[in-house]
């Protein structure tokens, strides 16, 4: 699902909803849900989650921590791990040497400090 969302998010997306695939319902409820599902998020070794970009998204005050350690204005710390906070974390990882996968574990909460 996160492929035809990501379509959706780029607008490039052509095909009128609902659809069926390989017998599975692709519907407009589906890719966007009114309601929150449950986020089930790995731990790293100290039993901290594990954060990177997911749908439904993350949210928390771990991820108001993140933003404000990776240096976002106050204005835009939200507690969402959405696209901008999966682009920093990416641009991050990638300045300093690490494994550029988005996903904020103990590697590179260490790195953050």
């Amino acid at each position: 699902m996160d492929t035809f969302s990501k379509l959706i998010d780029e607008d490039k997306w052509e095909l009128p909803l609902p659809l069926i695939v390989r017998n599975v319902l692709i519907s407009e409820d589906i890719l966007e849900p009114e309601y929150d599902l449950p986020v089930v998020v790995p731990a790293d070794d100290k039993g901290e989650r594990v954060l990177f970009y997911t749908r439904p998204l993350i949210r928390g005050e771990d991820v108001k921590k993140l933003q404000r350690v990776l240096g976002f204005r106050e204005k835009k710390i939200d507690g969402i791990f959405g696209k901008n906070t999966d682009e920093a974390v990416r641009n991050f990882q990638s300045t300093h040497g690490l494994k550029v996968d988005g996903r904020v574990g103990s590697a590179t909460w260490t790195e953050l400090g």
